[in-house]
């Protein structure tokens, strides 16, 4: 059987991460979540996914990874503050 998300959500590293991972999660089933990142993730987020995708596990691996790497920067982070 095979599932596929129709809508599924979309991310470049311009918006907020989490809002995307909460998203992402909401419509792709875990077991799922290594193939589907191939799509759903574009520009630097894409070639981040392409060269780390081998050291990740699990799916709560890749959540982390995603969030921890793939967040948006903060103004606050820019600007050292």
């Amino acid at each position: 059987m095979k599932i596929e998300a129709r809508e599924l959500p979309t991310y470049d590293g311009l918006t907020e991460v989490d809002e995307f991972l909460s998203k992402f999660k909401s419509v792709v089933l875990e077991k799922q979540w290594f193939d589907a990142l191939k799509w759903a993730l574009h520009a630097t987020p894409a070639r981040w996914w392409g060269t780390h995708q081998e050291n990740f596990e699990t799916g709560a691996d890749v959540v982390g990874g995603c969030a921890h790497v793939l967040e948006a920067p903060s103004l606050e982070r820019e600007l050292g503050i």
